[in-house]
């Protein structure tokens, strides 16, 4: 193996290396996403539930008056 051949062997290397870093950053972005999306799902039940239980608080009121 000569020289030249040596440098483009480590340069596939470094390259192959690269795309495993960039594909793994890919994954855990969409792993960040998904769990952002769950978060979100909760939340927007945790708010639905306040405003029924508003909306609850609000007609007791008005029944006392």
């Amino acid at each position: 193996m000569n020289l030249e051949a040596a440098a483009d062997a480590l340069e596939e290397k470094r390259k192959e290396k690269e795309k495993l870093a960039h594909d793994e950053y890919i994954n855990s972005l969409i792993d960040y996403a998904e769990y952002c999306q769950k978060l979100a799902d909760v939340l927007t039940k945790e708010v639905q539930a306040a405003l029924i239980e508003a909306e609850k608080e609000s007609a007791s009121i008005i029944l006392l008056l």
